[in-house]
């Protein structure tokens, strides 16, 4: 018999464990930093864990260096784009 099942997409917080255990595809929020820009639509943030993440941002929603909130997207071969951006 052959079985098959589905994984539904992921929200909510992002994990803190980013660096060793990838969060499954779909949206989540996370406070962070922003420490610098990568190229002209890429973002690093510092997490509340001090881990680094290298962010999508394409639409440019990055404008100062200040802590917010993100709220990020992540697909299916675990690249987070910056969906949402809102400053403190």
């Amino acid at each position: 018999m052959l079985g098959s099942f589905s994984v539904a997409p992921g929200r909510g917080r992002l994990p803190k464990a980013l660096y060793s255990q990838y969060p499954a595809p779909g949206t989540y929020s996370t406070r962070a930093t922003p420490t610098g820009y990568c190229t002209k639509d890429c973002v690093v943030l510092q997490l509340d864990d001090d881990s680094l993440l290298r962010v999508e941002d394409p639409r440019g929603l990055v404008k100062n260096l200040v802590a917010g909130e993100a709220l990020l997207a992540v697909d299916t071969f675990n690249r987070p784009t910056l969906v949402r951006w809102k400053e403190d």
